[in-house]
């Protein structure tokens, strides 16, 4: 179930800097496009692990609270800085640069 509902992300996530950021989609950049959440993947489990350790059951919560506001933080981001450039047309409709 998680491959299905990660399927419609991934070409969101490539096509997203071309489209908002006006970056080139070049090999490199789609490896790393790749490589981010193939190692969000690996290392969340192996965080959430090492600190039940140290903080006992409450440090899923803990590491779940952290892992969403660090989320909320790149979407801020990423919104505030890289709005779609639009233009109007001869008739009033948006086009993208």
């Amino acid at each position: 179930m998680l491959g299905l509902s990660l399927a419609s992300q991934f070409p969101t996530t490539i096509s997203l800097p071309a489209t908002y950021m006006g970056v080139k989609v070049s090999g490199l950049l789609t490896s790393l496009m790749i490589l981010g959440p193939s190692a969000g993947a690996m290392l969340n489990p192996l965080f959430i692990t090492s600190s039940f350790k140290l903080l006992g059951p409450n440090a899923f919560l803990y590491a779940l609270m952290v892992m969403v506001l660090a989320d909320v933080a790149i979407y801020a981001v990423l919104f505030v800085f890289f709005k779609k450039k639009t233009r109007r047309g001869k008739r009033g409709s948006s086009k993208v640069r």
